[in-house]
């Protein structure tokens, strides 16, 4: 942006780098041009050094209400007609991912806002979340959604094991999976990390979910991957940190394993495995 120049209605020139440098001096000549370059024919209104087919590049000068206070926008689906360097310039959406939407999904506005429309509200609207967002249901769902999704021909859900508290039957499905397929595959744990607490090998135990509840699911991570675990997701080590009390958020894991024994189901299901990657806050 420094040192890019904008010529404004009458040929005035102006320097973007003002709104950094000498914010008042910005919005002092963007509201004196304002009427002028809104009235203004299209080659006379505001406008950068660009030129398309020897054509200027016009600009709009936006006010916002919200704000009180004035900006310079591009044109309307004209983002990709300026150069590459100009700051005004925007990606092609046909060369983009934008592409596969349809023209109602994504539009652009004429202050140089973009407007999408979603699939959901996003207004909360009462108890319409109730016993649709606990941990229980979302890691069903999540289950639900592997009988979807192939990878190298198996499918997902084959290999993938919801932890969630107060139900018992996803204690039986880990050890069901261990044992079927623990000893040839890789395996995904998903759930809701309790604790990561040093242990007296040296090492650290991951809790998840669902320990005290009639089964006891952890995992054993070598020091120095709970190290990098803690610089990489540090509001998640952060909140684990914390007494189960105090904390604000939850901190969701999905573990890549690999099993290394297994003992027959009693009442406290044991199965042991090797965590292989980490949880994401």
């Amino acid at each position: 942006m420094t040192g890019t120049v904008i010529i404004l209605p009458g040929g005035e020139r102006f320097q973007l780098e003002w709104r950094r440098t000498d914010p008042e001096r910005w919005e002092r000549r963007l509201k004196a041009k304002y009427d002028e370059s809104r009235s203004a024919e299209r080659s006379d209104k505001a406008r950068c050094l660009c030129q398309h087919r020897g054509a200027v590049l016009p600009l709009q000068i936006r006010y916002r209400a919200d704000s009180h206070s004035y900006h310079l926008a591009v044109w309307p689906n004209e983002g990709p007609l300026h150069e590459k360097t100009c700051p005004f310039y925007k990606p092609d959406p046909e060369k983009s991912g934008r592409a596969s939407y349809v023209n109602s999904v994504i539009r652009e506005g004429e202050d140089g806002d973009v407007a999408v429309t979603l699939s959901i509200g996003l207004r909360r609207k009462g108890p319409q979340f109730a016993r649709h967002r606990t941990p229980t249901v979302a890691l069903g769902r999540i289950a639900s959604a592997g009988t979807r999704i192939r990878a190298q021909g198996r499918l997902i859900s084959d290999l993938l094991c919801p932890v969630a508290l107060r139900h018992e039957k996803f204690g039986r499905r880990l050890h069901a999976i261990v044992r079927t397929e623990g000893k040839e595959n890789h395996l995904f744990l998903i759930g809701f990390v309790e604790a990561l607490e040093p242990n007296p090998r040296g090492n650290f135990t991951m809790a998840l979910s669902g320990q005290r509840d009639g089964y006891r699911c952890f995992l054993t991570v070598p020091a120095a991957k709970r190290n990098r675990l803690v610089r990489s997701h540090q509001l998640a080590a952060a909140t684990l940190a914390l007494p189960e009390a105090e904390r604000q958020a939850h901190v969701a894991a999905l573990l890549y394993v690999t099993a290394r024994t297994i003992v027959a189901p009693n009442s406290r299901w044991r199965a042991g495995s090797r965590r292989k990657s980490g949880p994401v806050p």
